[in-house]
């Protein structure tokens, strides 16, 4: 355990899949707490990020007919529609099956019953992550995208509705980059309800390896080919950068947008993320123009490789920069600026960026060193309730109608 605890704590942590939370229960786990991983991922697939046996809480079985269902009902009726099934199946599960624990940390818009069942049953602190902006921020951005492409869902009022109410159950709402942070303080919440964290990343994975030749004519698109990810803004700036010699190349799945029929574009469509490492030493920089995003993983990634990063305001290119004391290695636009774009391609290009980073920034960009922040914040919140607990004094917590 770190020295920065005084006890070990239990701590729940539910979810859906995999996401960033797997990587910090493993974390957590490592440094000395009872950590129980609450998701319907497979044991040996968490096994294969790290995640003891002992920390998984399997939910697949049960929620096998759920999945089945959710599918159908995304090709017959709506996705909205489906996934808000889906969480509540799986919200009732993780309440029905929740052990012991001090701190309960499930996953923005998925859990309310279980949040209800940490503090009812074992007086648990409870902690939303929320890995986006608040839900009614993300709502206006996302109904301005739907204008570019009528046919996406954007955010429907019940997820609204559910967002909110998990937010004014929460002890704290943990969210991964200062943007994130002031759509949350400028609707009233109190700054130290909002504990902002960016993410870490696989140093060992992610590594700078050995020098190669980048080609700073190769620029990277790594995600989801979406409009929320500002890719035709990125199709705007490349009718110039193309004109110029650059190349783009898009790795991962195809959303809401259409590929470029283009010379100077392709898409390789999935790649695993044990060969991304390649891709990103080879790059002369990876453009993030996201319209709406908490903090892609991807950025980090792609810094811990030697990789420059142009993001937005909206990327948690912002935290980055921050992070890594005002580094060139990453350039912060506005959302929505092709030109920008353009001069920051060009700019990087002639100046050659490939810097390595030094061994203390890499490890601030751990997941070790995300953990650590995460935990100091743990051990304050579960000491301030002990304090409670004792009549240092007393806070009365509303009592909140539950949404089903």
């Amino acid at each position: 355990m770190s020295a920065s605890a005084d006890k070990s704590l239990r701590i729940a942590i539910a979810t859906s899949g995999r996401f960033h939370v797997l990587d910090l229960a493993r974390e957590l786990d490592g440094l000395g707490h009872e950590v129980h991983f609450y998701s319907y991922v497979p044991r040996r697939r968490a096994r294969k990020f790290g995640l003891p046996a002992r920390c998984h809480v399997a939910l697949l079985p049960w929620m096998a007919p759920c999945l089945a269902l959710v599918v159908l009902l995304r090709r017959m009726v709506s996705t909205n529609a489906a996934n808000m099934l889906f969480y509540r199946c799986i919200d009732r599960l993780v309440a029905w099956r929740l052990r012991p624990c001090d701190v309960f940390i499930g996953m923005s818009g998925i859990y309310l019953r279980s949040f209800e069942a940490a503090r009812m049953r074992y007086g648990a602190r409870l902690v939303v992550e929320r890995g986006s902006v608040h839900i009614e921020a993300q709502k206006e951005i996302l109904d301005a995208v739907n204008e570019l492409n009528p046919a996406m869902q954007s955010v429907d009022h019940a997820a609204v509705a559910r967002d909110s109410q998990a937010y004014a159950l929460a002890d704290r709402i943990a969210v991964p980059s200062l943007h994130a942070k002031a759509s949350f303080t400028e609707r009233g919440f109190a700054e130290e309800k909002v504990f902002c964290n960016p993410y870490g990343v696989n140093l060992r994975m992610f590594t700078p390896g050995v020098r190669t030749l980048r080609d700073p004519k190769l620029i990277l698109f790594v995600g989801g080919w979406s409009f929320q990810k500002g890719v035709d803004v990125l199709v705007e700036a490349m009718r110039t950068l193309g004109e110029r010699g650059f190349h783009l190349c898009h790795l991962g799945a195809v959303a809401d947008a259409p590929l470029p029929n283009v010379p100077w574009f392709h898409s390789e469509g999935h790649v695993d993320q044990s060969a991304l490492a390649d891709w990103y030493r080879r790059a002369g920089c990876l453009v993030l123009p996201s319209r709406q995003e908490g903090l892609s993983l991807v950025q980090i990634q792609a810094l811990a490789c030697g990789c420059p990063v142009i993001g937005t305001t909206m990327s948690g290119a912002r935290d980055l920069k921050r992070m890594l004391d005002g580094t060139p290695m990453v350039k912060v636009l506005n959302v929505g600026d092709s030109g920008a774009i353009v001069d920051a391609v060009t700019t990087m290009s002639v100046a050659g960026l490939s810097v390595n980073l030094d061994a203390a920034h890499r490890a601030d960009l751990s997941w070790g060193a995300y953990a650590r922040r995460y935990e100091a914040m743990l051990v304050d919140l579960v000491s301030a309730q002990v304090a409670l607990c004792n009549g240092v004094h007393r806070i009365e917590q509303p009592r909140q109608r539950m949404i089903t």
